[in-house]
């Protein structure tokens, strides 16, 4: 019960940390150096990084490198395994997100 309240607490001071960290840096939001950095962040969604993992394991094939599959496999493996931890670790903390639900603070 003491180690509930103490995750809750900290995830309640994570959160606002977080909605201020989002009120800080919203002026910036339509800048050109900020949509750079927001199209090389999706790089990183797990649908990309899926394509870019198969990508290197058929190239890997193609070209006959089993270093380059393995590497690629590797890859898909980790990522697979941190979206599963991720899952089951999973917080409700984007609901208590206004910005993340389109609202604007």
């Amino acid at each position: 019960m003491i180690l509930d309240k103490q995750l809750r607490t900290a995830g309640e001071r994570l959160l606002d940390i977080d909605d201020k960290a989002h009120k800080l840096s919203a002026p910036y939001a339509d800048t050109l150096p900020v949509k750079a950095l927001d199209v090389i962040s999706k790089l990183g969604d797990q649908p990309e990084l899926r394509t870019i993992s198969a990508v290197v394991i058929a190239i890997g094939t193609f070209a006959g490198n089993d270093r380059l599959v393995r590497a690629g496999a590797r890859m898909m493996i980790a990522h697979e395994a941190a979206t599963a931890v991720k899952d089951v670790t999973k917080v409700d903390a984007p609901a208590k997100r206004q910005w993340a639900q389109g609202q604007k603070t």
